[in-house]
């Protein structure tokens, strides 16, 4: 029964968070989209240059191409992607290795390209016990809050929207940005 109720509201988080992703991936029958641990859903795979990776041994059966790699080493040409996407992924990489990952992005990006990033973070408020109580027992180990989460990026790429939701017990934010250009600081 838990089980059945996790999915159903998980199914509902990751609908919502679809919706987010489509309003700012505009065009989509003309972008090149990387979709970054991927996993075996393939979240984007109906956008025509889609791309999934992720280390699993077997594509998922979806459209679209599937790479099969460490996403801290994305085996693609510099800037060759107008979009980069991912879901949940980078709760499961300590600080090392999401610098790695967002250095690898950047590279990736087009310079006038966008990335959007969801991850579920910590809750904000602390009534919410259920919610920080399923972030610690997440098979990621590196949940971040809300803050440490938009962090991880400032060095390469430049905040455009913050989105922070609560749907039941599940505390996701999402965060679209573009590049920083060479001669931006941080």
């Amino acid at each position: 029964m838990r089980s059945l109720l996790q999915t159903l509201t998980l199914s509902s988080v990751y609908k919502r968070l679809a919706g987010i992703f489509r309003q700012y991936l505009t065009d989509e029958a003309a972008l090149r989209v990387l979709d970054l641990g991927c996993g075996k859903r393939g979240n984007f795979a109906g956008f025509s240059g889609y791309i999934g990776l992720d280390r699993l041994r077997y594509p998922p059966k979806t459209e679209g191409k599937f790479i099969s790699a460490d996403v801290c080493d994305i085996p693609c040409p510099d800037q060759s992607f107008d979009a980069i996407v991912s879901t949940s992924l980078f709760h499961h990489l300590d600080l090392e290795q999401a610098d790695q990952v967002v250095r690898e992005m950047s590279r990736v990006l087009k310079s006038d390209g966008r990335i959007i990033i969801a991850d579920g973070v910590f809750p904000e408020s602390g009534l919410n016990v259920f919610g920080h109580l399923l972030r610690h027992l997440d098979r990621g180990r590196y949940v971040r809050g809300r803050e440490d989460f938009r962090r991880l990026f400032r060095q390469w790429f430049q905040l455009e929207t913050d989105i922070f939701f609560t749907q039941g017990i599940y505390a996701y934010s999402v965060l679209v940005m573009g590049k920083l250009r060479d001669n931006e600081s941080i």
